[in-house]
């Protein structure tokens, strides 16, 4: 902290740039993550509320969009994000469009939609409130991620992909990630976990 700015350095090893506050937040921060067979990079311009993720080797795709956060480090009077793009890894891709809006501070809603896919099935997962509605596709699932606080609530009821069998269950994580039944053919299990 000098001359009435308050300056951050990171060097590493992820993150990268500088973080300046006076009279709200500017800099430019890289950042580097690395992950099997590739990674992911991005860039983040503070003043400007901008950032940015690309796919490196075998993760393809990019993720940009834009920020305003509320004062007094920005200049809004609640936060506002907007995302979109797509990243793919093999045969898993992710492809999005969300906008998250607070009135005002950081407490908000989120809205817009995205589709996780696999050559098998697909899970459409719509923003609504403080998290995501889950919906399959090609597949008897529903489900909630609820983003603060955390939980994920799912329910699977009927046939596998690709002839795996069929499965019953339904969850909660944290908690009881785990309770139903799976049958392939004659052979029938019962399923509990706990977290």
């Amino acid at each position: 902290y000098q001359d009435g700015e308050a300056v951050g350095d990171f060097q590493g090893p992820r993150l990268f740039g500088k973080a300046r506050y006076r009279n709200g937040l500017s800099g430019l921060l890289t950042l580097r993550y690395p992950l099997a067979q590739g990674g992911l990079a991005g860039a983040v311009d503070l003043g400007a509320g901008s950032f940015g993720l690309q796919g490196e080797g075998a993760w393809r795709g990019s993720l940009w969009g834009s920020f305003c956060l509320p004062q007094p480090l920005g200049r809004c009077p609640g936060l506002l994000a907007r995302v979109q793009g797509a990243l793919a890894y093999g045969e898993l891709a992710f492809q999005g469009d969300y906008t998250y809006r607070a009135e005002k501070g950081y407490l908000g809603v989120l809205s817009g939609e995205g589709r996780l896919s696999t050559p098998y099935w697909a899970v459409l997962a719509q923003g609504r409130g403080l998290g995501l509605d889950l919906l399959g596709e090609g597949l008897p699932l529903s489900g909630r991620l609820d983003l603060s606080p955390f939980r994920l609530a799912y329910r699977y009821a009927g046939a596998l992909p690709r002839g795996l069998g069929e499965l019953w269950a339904e969850g909660v994580y944290p908690g009881e990630w785990l309770k139903g039944r799976y049958r392939y053919g004659e052979v029938a299990f019962s399923l509990k976990g706990w977290s």
